[in-house]
């Protein structure tokens, strides 16, 4: 694994799901300050996740403009 995906993903990714459940906590009744650090280790897990594969899909993409003809 590359240094940008060990770093870049998980930093960016737990940043964004601990804002996205800020976010989300008084909007929604189904989560309370009891349930918070589970949810931001959820959201976290999830956002990592969706980074890095939002980043293969640019790669692959990017790849595929590039290639000759």
């Amino acid at each position: 694994m590359k240094t940008p995906e060990r770093a870049g993903a998980p930093a960016i990714g737990n940043a964004v799901g601990f804002f996205f459940i800020l976010w989300l906590t008084p909007k929604v009744t189904w989560l309370d300050g009891t349930d918070e650090s589970m949810a931001v280790a959820f959201a976290g897990t999830l956002f990592i996740h969706f980074f890095a594969e939002m980043r293969a899909g640019v790669r692959w993409c990017a790849k595929q403009l590039k290639r000759p003809e």
